[in-house]
C-alpha cells in the first residue's frame, strides 16, 4: 500500500478532542468522522514541491512556509504512535485556526510566485522522477494540480475558521 500525505480540516474543539483521545484522531485519520470534502489527499507532493520551490528560488521563508502547509507543527498526540498502522516517521500534526490562516496568506503569496512555470524547477524535477509515483506523467502538471487543491482547501479551512490536521497514511 503507498504511503501519502493526507490533511483533514476540523474545527478547534475537534482538534483538541484528537489531542487528548487516541480513539477520536484514529477516527479521523481512518476518514470516518468528517465529511469527505474535508479530506485532501496530497499523494506524492509535498517534498517535490519544496524541491521545485527551492530550485525555482522562491525566498526561504515562502519554502518553508509550504513545507509548514503540508508538515504542519507541532504533534498532536504523541500515543497515537502506538496505534497499528501508524507510521512514527511521520506523526500526525496540525495547524490551529491561526496557523491555518498565516499558511493560506503565504500559499497565495507562493502562487503569485507561479513557482512551478519554471524552466529551472522543470529541469530539476526530471531529476526527481523517483520522488513520483510510477504513474505520473507529466511532473508539473502533477505538482500544479496538488498544488491548487492545496491552495484550495486552505482557502475553504480558512473562510471556515477551521484547524488541519496532517499524516502519512
Amino acid at each position: 500500500m503507498p504511503v501519502v500525505q493526507n490533511l483533514a480540516r476540523l474545527d478547534e474543539a475537534a482538534l483538541a478532542a484528537c489531542s487528548t483521545s487516541v480513539a477520536v484522531l484514529d477516527d479521523v485519520c481512518s476518514f470516518r468522522t468528517l465529511d469527505r470534502d474535508d479530506y485532501l489527499d496530497l499523494n506524492w507532493a509535498p517534498a517535490p514541491l519544496e524541491q521545485a520551490a527551492k530550485v525555482a528560488q522562491v525566498p526561504a521563508s515562502l519554502v518553508s512556509a509550504l513545507t509548514r502547509a503540508t508538515g504542519g507543527g507541532n504533534e498532536v498526540n504523541p500515543a497515537y504512535r502506538e496505534m497499528p498502522d501508524s507510521i512514527w516517521e511521520h506523526p500526525v500534526t496540525s495547524l490551529d485556526s491561526t496557523g491555518v490562516r498565516r499558511a493560506h496568506e503565504q500559499l497565495q503569496e507562493l502562487s503569485r510566485l507561479n513557482f512551478l512555470s519554471s524552466a529551472t524547477a522543470a529541469e530539476a524535477l526530471v531529476r526527481l522522477g523517483d520522488d513520483f509515483p510510477p504513474t505520473v506523467g507529466d511532473p508539473m502538471g502533477y505538482l500544479r494540480t496538488h498544488f491548487q487543491a492545496l491552495c484550495g482547501f486552505y482557502a475553504t479551512a480558512v473562510e471556515r475558521q477551521l484547524s488541519v490536521l496532517m499524516w502519512w497514511d
